[in-house]
């Protein structure tokens, strides 16, 4: 019964990672995001097969899958401290003048 339940869980956690990277996916404006849309869009579509061929007993599609989407994190987590630091900077600039 606990392996029939994992196995379940498995499939709910995995079916939900589909959806998430299918909605970043579905969410792309590809025509107006150029190179970096179609580049992006290739990695969830990529992410979102790796995803499909995982399986319970073998998991590194997953993990694959991960790694991708880990990197996107990065790079946004990155780009918006940039942004937080390039107007700090500005405002504080502003108050001085």
């Amino acid at each position: 019964f606990a392996e029939q339940q994992e196995t379940q869980r498995y499939f709910d956690e995995t079916g939900r990672a589909h959806l998430i990277v299918g909605e970043l996916l579905a969410t792309l404006d590809v025509e107006q995001g150029g190179e970096l849309a179609r580049n992006l869009s290739a990695i969830y579509v990529y992410c979102m097969r790796c995803i499909i061929e995982a399986s319970p007993a073998d998991t590194g599609k997953l993990l694959e899958a991960e790694r991708h989407i880990g990197r996107i994190a990065g790079a946004w987590r990155q780009a918006t401290d940039e942004l937080r630091t390039q107007t700090a900077s500005a405002m504080a600039a502003e108050a001085v003048a």
